[in-house]
């Protein structure tokens, strides 16, 4: 993890990013240093410890909780560029309506118990946002400057995407530094607890530093290889409803964070042990010169029988269905950081692999878009060669093209008690789940 960073805004205001939230501690020696070289921000049931620099500074996490207005309450990621550096930061905080009685912003802001983020380049910072937003149910993104927030916009996040101003938030106190020659306080009680401390500093300066509970141990997870895939040409290859006066249009499938713009749907949260959402599709449009009474008529007998989801207007009916891919645990081989770098030669390798249709490889964002033509399962066959790489979403026209995307292959730290026996044992690699 990164040392945390100090910065300063136009205004003088001093801020601290990059911090390392646990439960607040409690007793006398919380608030102690026996080198007294550290500051401390202690806020509700979080504390965060940062160095002598930040006394009188303020938490970026709690500065930008406070300046949201009216936001809806739930799980919130912030996120900002540095100034003057080359670092781009997020960090996670439960936001709190508040009680009847007024209350200061700052203390409807309650920092998740774990260590903000920073990230190197833009890429990479989508590529984690993308990442949470999929197996996190966000109640919304704030965005310390509006182009960022634009950015981050258009790579499809499910929660909505806001602008947000830092406000006032509570700052840093320097520790106590404690003298061995001011605890002489008389008394053969305070003379033993004062021996123990001379004896013991190491052991009571683990004692200041160390959490009321400890941090739930964390799991590297990921999505297995190709259940994305398995799940995409299975789903599309099943049954759908085929409707007298209507005609298949477009199908795909794509995961949470990913959908296509012409799909506006938000997307249940997977329930159980940690998963992704994922969404497929067929789109039907009226035949031309059809009775569009005895259409409608038909597909109200149809769909009268169909379980999962659906949408009618006047140029298309939309039918779709949800599945959820679990997080595997264990993969211990992935980066936080490995979206960016996916690998400077998966360009050439994926044109090698598409040369007989040029251009169909083009760089988008952090990863890839292929637009070419033939079945799913030879798609998704030439795409699994580049294990650094996973699709995220397929769109398949009404005639042979087909759009794939690809991104980084990357994972997520997940709490490990989600994983425990009585959790997966009966997970399958895919299960469907009705909107």
């Amino acid at each position: 993890m990164m040392a945390p960073r100090i910065i300063t805004l136009a205004d003088g205001t001093r801020l601290v990013a990059g911090l390392d939230w646990q439960p607040a501690r409690t007793g006398v020696l919380a608030g102690l240093s026996l080198r007294g070289n550290a500051a401390l921000l202690p806020h509700g049931d979080r504390v965060a410890d940062g160095p002598a620099a930040a006394a009188g500074a303020g938490a970026l996490l709690i500065a930008l909780g406070a300046g949201l207005d009216g936001a809806e309450q739930g799980t919130w990621l912030f996120v900002a560029h540095l100034p003057d550096s080359d670092l781009w930061w997020l960090g996670q905080a439960e936001i709190s309506t508040g009680g009847s009685a007024p209350e200061p912003a700052a203390d409807r802001v309650r920092p998740v118990p774990a260590s903000e983020e920073f990230h190197g380049t833009r890429a990479a910072l989508m590529a984690a946002i993308s990442e949470i937003d999929a197996t996190t149910p966000l109640a919304g993104i704030a965005v310390a400057d509006e182009p960022l927030a634009k950015d981050i916009s258009r790579i499809g996040t499910t929660a909505p995407v806001v602008t947000v101003a830092p406000a006032p938030a509570p700052a840093f106190i320097a520790r106590t530094g404690v003298s061995r020659r001011t605890m002489v306080f008389g008394g053969s009680a305070l003379a033993g607890a004062l021996a123990l401390v001379l004896a013991l500093p190491p052991v009571l300066d683990r004692l200041a530093r160390s959490p009321l509970a400890p941090p739930p141990a964390m799991i590297r997870a990921a999505l297995e290889v190709g259940s994305f895939a398995a799940a995409c040409t299975e789903t599309l290859a099943d049954w759908w409803p085929r409707i007298a006066g209507w005609q298949a249009g477009a199908r795909g499938c794509a995961l949470a964070g990913h959908l296509p713009e012409t799909i506006d749907l938000d997307l249940p949260a997977p329930e159980g042990p940690p998963a992704v959402t994922m969404l497929l599709w067929h789109r039907l449009t009226p035949v031309g010169g059809s009775n569009p009474v005895l259409g409608d008529r038909a597909s109200d007998r149809v769909l009268a029988a169909w379980p999962h989801g659906q949408r009618r207007s006047d140029q298309a009916l939309l039918l779709w269905r949800t599945r959820t891919l679990p997080l595997r645990p264990g993969a211990s081989d992935l980066s936080p950081d490995l979206g960016p770098d996916a690998g400077p030669d998966a360009g050439p390798v994926l044109a090698a692999l598409w040369a007989g249709q040029p251009g169909a490889v083009k760089e988008e964002g952090s990863g890839f878009a292929i637009t070419a033509s033939g079945d799913p399962a030879a798609l998704f066959g030439k795409a699994a060669r580049i294990a650094e790489l996973e699709p995220v979403r397929l769109d398949l026209s009404a005639g042979d093209k087909a759009l794939l995307l690809l991104r980084p292959r990357s994972g997520r730290n997940v709490p490990a008690t989600l994983f425990e026996a009585g959790h997966t044992s009966d997970t399958p690699s895919s299960k469907e789940s009705l909107p």
